[in-house]
């Protein structure tokens, strides 16, 4: 799907290059939650951000190219942002997955309950999802599995499900969908 749409064989009027599978999920989380269409936007994660940059770089350089490429990198890649490259980068300043897992977790005095019932849980087991949160903040040595431990510290929910559950309660609880959406306002407008 991703060399489909760099080669221009994928009807689409933009393409976004993302540097990992929850990068993608969080731009399409923070389109969606901001009202902008997928129908024509394709979001591809790459393996890594020189990859991401790469192929974005080159893709507008193109003169064959049918549709223009923008590049949303980690929050924690700020030195690589650059409009005149249209490069820009997720909010935080670390891995997408870390924090978003903080914002939600940082919320959890008003989102418990909401984060609860998102992840299919009777809403009475609250507390046990804090608990879960708050022994994976302590113990997790790699925030890229830590949605998958939490699903199965929870009775084994899939991991794409817990992903998708914090990034909706992550677009609902901050600014930082519209933040984004701001920073690509002038890129969406031009293919729209």
């Amino acid at each position: 799907k991703a060399l489909r749409t760099m080669t221009g064989e994928v009807s689409a009027a933009l393409a976004i290059y993302v540097e990992d599978s929850f990068a993608e999920a969080m731009v399409q989380t923070a389109m969606r939650a901001e009202g902008v269409s997928l129908d024509a936007i394709r979001i591809h994660g790459m393996g890594g951000e020189a990859n991401a940059r790469i192929v974005n770089k080159q893709r507008n350089l193109d003169p064959a190219r049918t549709f223009p490429s923008i590049c949303i990198l980690d929050g924690d890649q700020t030195a690589h942002e650059s409009t005149a490259d249209k490069v820009y980068t997720l909010p935080g300043d670390t891995a997408p997955d870390a924090y978003v897992f903080e914002v939600v977790r940082s919320n959890l005095s008003e989102n418990a309950a909401r984060l609860t019932v998102a992840l299919g849980l009777p809403v009475e087991h609250q507390s046990r999802v804090v608990e879960v949160l708050e022994e994976r903040a302590r113990t997790n040595q790699d925030r890229h599995i830590i949605f998958s431990q939490i699903g199965g510290d929870l009775g084994f929910l899939p991991e794409a499900y817990v992903k998708q559950a914090f990034l909706n309660e992550w677009a609902n609880s901050t600014d930082d969908p519209r933040s984004l959406i701001d920073k690509l306002r002038t890129c969406l407008e031009e293919v729209s």
